[in-house]
């Protein structure tokens, strides 16, 4: 029952995320890693990766890209630019390219 309790407050956090920056900024941020998946390969034979992250605010930012940027649950300070502001499943998102890592806790 605890775990469906901390699954639920997670998601309630998850509706409260905003869109943050403006599209084409290079922000610099400390994000907790909620999970990264692979996706399997591109036609060109590289390996994708998607990693969702949120910061302090519990606002969602999503990396797409050929290399897992980190372990869930780490907490990591990067460098990352905004390519777009998206809606999925009413949860505002951040979606970052060219992630720089400048820290891993």
């Amino acid at each position: 029952e605890k775990t469906v309790r901390k699954i639920y407050k997670e998601m309630e956090k998850s509706l409260m995320s905003n869109h943050v920056g403006v599209v084409g900024d290079r922000i610099t941020a400390t994000l907790t890693v909620r999970f990264a998946k692979y996706l399997g390969e591109t036609e060109w034979g590289y390996s994708k990766f998607m990693v969702s992250l949120k910061d302090a605010a519990d606002n969602i930012y999503i990396y797409y890209g050929s290399h897992c940027i980190a372990e869930a649950t780490e907490i990591v300070t990067l460098k990352a630019t905004i390519t777009d502001h998206n809606i999925y499943e009413n949860i505002k998102q951040t979606i970052i390219k060219r992630p720089k890592i400048i820290e891993v806790n």
